[in-house]
């Protein structure tokens, strides 16, 4: 919400005070500059038609079939005390 608003992400204002602070305090007009903001990140997506359907599978190659156990194996060797990327999510 800061980002999309221009607020400083270091700030440690809460959404009450972000509303009092973009908005005048009027929830609303939050709500559709958020709105906004996502309309225009699609605005150049072509609608899709109304009798278009996804396309169906017949069979899933074996490329895309992960295995529980692998999947487990590799997150055991996470190291959770390294620093978070450049996303800030840690691991």
């Amino acid at each position: 919400m800061k980002q999309i608003t221009g607020t400083p992400a270091k700030s440690s204002q809460p959404l009450t005070g972000l509303v009092n602070h973009v908005c005048d305090g009027k929830l609303q007009t939050l709500a559709s500059q958020v709105n906004a903001f996502f309309q225009q990140v699609a605005a150049d997506l072509q609608p899709l038609a109304a009798d278009a359907a996804p396309p169906q599978a017949d069979f899933i190659t074996a490329e895309f079939i992960i295995d529980q156990e692998d999947v487990e194996n590799r997150l055991s060797k996470i190291n959770v005390y390294k620093a978070p990327g450049p996303d800030g999510i840690p691991n």
